[in-house]
């Protein structure tokens, strides 16, 4: 890896992705560490590479844990050497049972998402580390004070002495407790862990509301091309076909919908004729009689006679609908003729070309007179290309 030099090392700087997301996240990071202490992320002065990364190396020395790593940064170390501290923060992790794992790049390009979780995790460490430092320290001083002042007899003083003692002591104490501090430090990451949680459950409401808007308009797109497809196989249907032929389909087509309607019509008619019938018949077979009607079975017939005769139109005008879809079918379209005269034309070049080179030949061996029957059959192999050539072009443009 190539590290800047010193010269110009304050110069560069590292590539910082910018989006509302990570600025949050930065936020919070830096709200966390001056929750817990380090109120030098409150400097404006200081980039926030710097917050972050000074942040991380004080919560290491909160720890309480003897580590094998020398960590010491300072704001005006150069990028060499911060680089170096990114690399042995991201290898005390593992030596700190951190559940989060971290590269030297996020730290370097500041991807607060992923740096968030380990500095929320280091925070809590060193909350409890401070705490665990504050009762060794009270009961060091403790047996200490039992041990070394518990037996001397402390000799009256006089009042002055006594009321500078008490200034001295006074301004020797701390304004704040250190359990007073851990308990505001430990609110305020309540609080921040709340409104976390509470834009991350909006986040994925959001995100599931977006996949449902996505999905909704990819099924729009595509059946907008399917309906673009379609038009376009109509239009081009419409190209190739003559005003007749469209004219002719269209009136089949009517007569095609109204026959169906018609078949739709004696259907529903013949089933209600039918329940009338198994009604009657199921009265008749209740009643114990049974009465031979000859006008329901006339009618019967009729009726009979009339739906067969309805399914034979239906039939004839299916097969004129398909015979007419076969000759369009059969029908060349407009490439397809003019694949036919290119090739007319390719024959007819190929047959003069044929004759030319046989007149040639027989022109330079001198046999021209002994070859007077073969000249005239080329000439009339020619005539009959030209012929087809010109039979074709006029069926072309007949179509």
């Amino acid at each position: 890896m190539d590290y800047p030099s010193t010269s110009n090392a304050h110069q560069i700087q590292f590539e910082v992705r910018d989006d509302e997301e990570q600025k949050q996240k930065l936020e919070d990071c830096i709200q966390l560490l001056v929750a817990s202490g380090y109120f030098r992320a409150r400097i404006s002065g200081l980039k926030p590479f710097d917050k972050i990364v000074g942040g991380l190396v004080w919560c290491i020395s909160l720890c309480n844990l003897s580590l094998d790593v020398d960590l010491l940064y300072s704001d005006n170390a150069t990028i060499k050497q911060k680089i170096q501290v990114t690399e042995k923060i991201v290898r005390v992790l593992p030596q700190l049972e951190c559940p989060y794992s971290l590269e030297p790049h996020q730290i370097q390009g500041l991807d607060c998402i992923h740096i968030y979780p380990v500095v929320q995790w280091f925070v809590k460490k060193a909350m409890e580390g401070r705490v665990a430092r504050a009762d060794q320290q009270e009961t060091l001083i403790s047996t200490i004070t039992d041990r070394h002042l518990g037996k001397v007899s402390k000799p009256k003083a006089s009042p002055a002495a006594v009321v500078s003692r008490f200034i001295f002591e006074e301004e020797k104490k701390p304004r704040s407790s250190p359990s007073k501090e851990v308990k505001t430090a430990k609110d305020e990451l309540q609080q921040l862990e709340e409104r976390i949680r509470a834009a991350q459950e909006e986040s994925v409401l959001l995100d599931k509301e977006l996949n449902d808007e996505v999905a909704q308009a990819e099924i729009i797109q595509r059946n907008l091309k399917g309906l673009e497809l379609e038009k376009q196989r109509r239009d081009q249907l419409k190209e190739n076909l003559s005003e007749s032929e469209l004219e002719e389909i269209r009136r089949l087509v009517e007569e095609m919908e109204v026959v169906r309607a018609d078949e739709k019509t004696t259907k529903h008619e013949m089933r209600d004729k039918i329940q009338q019938v198994e009604d009657r018949i199921e009265r008749i077979n209740l009643v114990g009689q049974i009465v031979a009607d000859e006008d329901l079975i006339r009618e019967w017939e009729h009726s009979e006679a009339a739906l067969q005769q309805e399914r034979q139109l239906t039939g004839e005008a299916t097969r004129k609908l398909m015979e007419c879809q076969r000759q369009l079918d059969s029908t060349p379209s407009g490439n397809e003729m003019a694949q036919y005269q290119q090739r007319f034309i390719e024959l007819y070049n190929q047959s003069n070309f044929y004759f030319d080179t046989l007149k040639n030949e027989a022109a330079s061996s001198g046999h021209i007179e002994s070859n007077d029957q073969a000249v005239p059959h080329s000439v009339q192999h020619s005539d009959r290309c030209a012929g087809i050539h010109r039979e074709g072009i006029d069926r072309s443009e007949q179509y």
